[in-house]
């Protein structure tokens, strides 16, 4: 997949997207997660699968409206842009999305870190002042 410019980790992606962590949810329930959230068929097809260039494919950028509507009635022309496709966050595919992940990498700590630093000093204080 690599050699033609696909993602190689498209298992890890789905079951990081939404899709993938509902299907993960209801795995121990006894609903079937098919009924509950898009899996691979959905999009791709079972005996219909076609090549990624083929104007037949519901998975190419031109009919992913069309795939998404299958589910998502409501949705609009810019719904599918909001999915990253088989990619990771980074710097060539969902840019913001990672400048996201990365801030709240870094403040996330920094806000645990101060809670932690005013506790610490609040309970010096007050052996200091006993």
């Amino acid at each position: 997949m690599a050699k033609y410019g696909i993602s190689t980790q498209v298992l890890t992606t789905y079951l990081n997207d939404f899709h993938g962590m509902t299907a993960s949810l209801h795995r121990s329930e006894k609903a079937d997660p098919a009924e509950l959230t898009a899996t691979c068929t959905d999009c791709h097809g079972v005996h219909n699968i076609t090549r990624v260039d083929d104007t037949g494919s519901g998975a190419i950028e031109a009919n992913l409206l069309t795939t998404c509507r299958r589910c998502h009635a409501t949705a609009g022309p810019n719904f599918p842009a909001a999915w990253l496709g088989h990619y990771q966050p980074g710097a060539k595919h969902g840019r913001f999305v990672y400048a996201v992940k990365i801030f709240y990498m870094i403040f996330i700590p920094f806000v645990i870190g101060g809670l932690v630093l005013q506790i610490l000093l609040h309970l010096w204080r007050v052996v200091v002042n006993r």
